[in-house]
């Protein structure tokens, strides 16, 4: 029992610590520089620690199983094209009126045609990463196109992907708000409406970012052996924070100020654990070596790709500063 909390406090502590220095540094300020940092970044810092908290708060009351993880896949792959839908109405000139109606008919038939991700069976992580692979790729093209569309519809995609270009003097009352329906979860007996409140809260704040509910759960349980629910969700809470603050703050970092959409930074990362986790559960139910060398090549594929992706964009940000 005394391992555990301290388990429990050792992390807490070290995402405490960790945001801590990424927000003095985040922009290249340089450590130190308190009061830049405060007015350049401190709104936007406290806002990704709300919703970090708010997600993965939600997300560990869910609970982390096998199936939540399918269905993050299918909202992710909805989203996705439902945003690229509402871009190419804007590209096209059309009207809300019809912008709407066709996003939803979109999402719609995204949905039939990839429910049977929703299924588990052995070829399950092999559909699950053909949805990950083309949902990823429209929320880059999404994300380049919605600086050229601007306006509402613009703003209305960076949202539905993450974006933290709203943040204001009202993001500490988010965080506010956060906290305390996260302390109701804790000492509720009854968890299904603050688990609710806690992800619409996310949801409004930033967009539906479902991977943070999804991820951190899974980490913390694969991290440190929380029996108690209390200790549980307070450690999910705290990694959803420093979860959050990382995806925006190290691209910002690294590219020199500026960073993408957030579901672009949280997939490279999330992608092939939640393709990890699913094929180890797969293996177990139906074991296939060849299918699990080909699933492994798939995750080690994507790992090395997007390194190379990541070193090549810093190596370009560094030539053009």
């Amino acid at each position: 029992m005394a391992t555990k909390n301290v388990q429990t406090f050792a992390l807490i502590l070290g995402s405490v610590l960790v945001m801590t220095v990424v927000w003095l540094s985040s922009f290249r300020l340089g450590v130190g520089n308190i009061e830049l940092a405060w007015h350049v970044n401190f709104d936007r810092f406290v806002l990704a620690v709300a919703a970090g908290i708010a997600f993965a708060g939600s997300g560990a009351l869910i609970g982390a199983t096998s199936a939540h993880i399918r269905f993050h896949i299918l909202g992710f792959t909805i989203v996705s094209t439902a945003s690229s839908a509402i871009l190419s109405g804007a590209l096209w000139g059309l009207s809300w009126g019809v912008i709407v109606p066709s996003s939803a008919i979109v999402g719609t038939l995204t949905w039939v045609i990839a429910s049977p991700v929703l299924q588990y069976k052995k070829n399950t992580n092999l559909w699950s990463a053909a949805l990950l692979v083309g949902a990823f790729s429209l929320s880059v093209i999404n994300f380049l196109l919605a600086s050229s569309v601007g306006g509402t519809f613009g703003k209305l995609v960076y949202w539905l992907q993450g974006d933290l270009l709203e943040a204001s003097d009202y993001s500490f009352l988010a965080l506010v708000l956060s906290l305390a329906l996260f302390t109701w979860t804790l000492i509720s007996k009854s968890k299904e409406v603050p688990a609710s409140l806690l992800l619409g809260l996310g949801v409004g704040v930033i967009g539906p970012i479902f991977f943070v509910a999804c991820v951190v759960p899974f980490f913390v349980r694969s991290l440190i052996k929380c029996s108690g629910e209390t200790r549980f969700l307070t450690s999910c809470a705290a990694l959803g924070a420093l979860f959050l603050v990382l995806a925006d703050s190290i691209p910002r970092l690294l590219i020199g100020g500026y960073s993408p959409s957030l579901i672009i930074a949280i997939g490279l990362v999330s992608i092939p654990y939640l393709l990890y986790c699913q094929r180890n559960r797969l293996l177990l139910d139906f074991p296939s070596r060849g299918r699990g060398i080909i699933e492994a090549g798939i995750i080690l594929f994507w790992s090395v790709g997007s390194v190379f992706v990541l070193f090549h964009l810093v190596q370009f940000a560094q030539l053009a500063a």
